[in-house]
């Protein structure tokens, strides 16, 4: 039918949603071959409907952004955080605005993808927002584009805990650092009398 692709199918697997989305990608590419086969070949039972291809195409466009993602991750040059949290955050609100859609079948794979995807971040939203916090491009601009978009009303609330932890682990560092010229200056031979970093003599 001289369809202008290569690709093999894909299999899909359950547990993973980039193998859902691959499956998908290739099989629309084909759908006039799917189409083709069910004329020539009389065990083809399963060929899909006109409303199975367009929920085909809905699902697959949702499901790109966790591939892209996956690539990026997976890459030969790791991301760091900076780059891992605007995604996570795009991932964020995309699924938020699934969850809201009024087609069943999208709402009940939101609902699923949601329950796991929250799992991890409430434990990594807050480290990665004082990592983006910590980048000079960033600072605290991207919690104040991202933050209202995700938590609403108590965006503010987020943000300002954030802020917290930051100053938090300012003065551990400074106490750290603290504690490190004392230790330093009090192995110096040279000196006879042991001084806190402040000049003051100890007691």
């Amino acid at each position: 039918m001289n369809i202008p692709f290569k690709r093999k199918l894909v299999v899909d697997c359950r547990t993973t949603w980039n193998y859902t989305f691959l499956m998908l990608q290739v099989a629309i590419q084909y759908k006039e071959v799917f189409d083709r086969l069910s004329q020539r070949e009389s065990q083809y039972k399963a060929l899909p409907s006109a409303h199975d291809w367009q929920m085909a195409n809905e699902i697959c466009q949702k499901l790109e952004i966790f591939y892209d993602v996956t690539l990026l991750f997976s890459g030969t040059s790791y991301p760091i955080a900076n780059i891992f949290f605007p995604k996570a955050c795009q991932i964020k609100l995309a699924l938020m605005q699934w969850l809201n859609s009024s087609n069943s079948v999208i709402h009940q794979m939101a609902a699923s993808m949601v329950l796991k995807f929250d799992k991890y971040w409430g434990v990594i939203s807050g480290v990665m927002a004082i990592d983006i916090v910590l980048d000079p491009r960033y600072k605290i601009d991207l919690l104040d584009y991202f933050f209202p978009q995700i938590y609403d009303d108590q965006s503010d609330c987020k943000i300002e805990k954030v802020k917290i932890h930051f100053k938090d682990l300012v003065r551990e560092y400074e106490m750290n650092m603290k504690g490190k010229k004392l230790v330093s200056s009090c192995q110096n031979p040279n000196i006879n009398i042991c001084q806190s970093v402040d000049g003051r003599k100890d007691v």
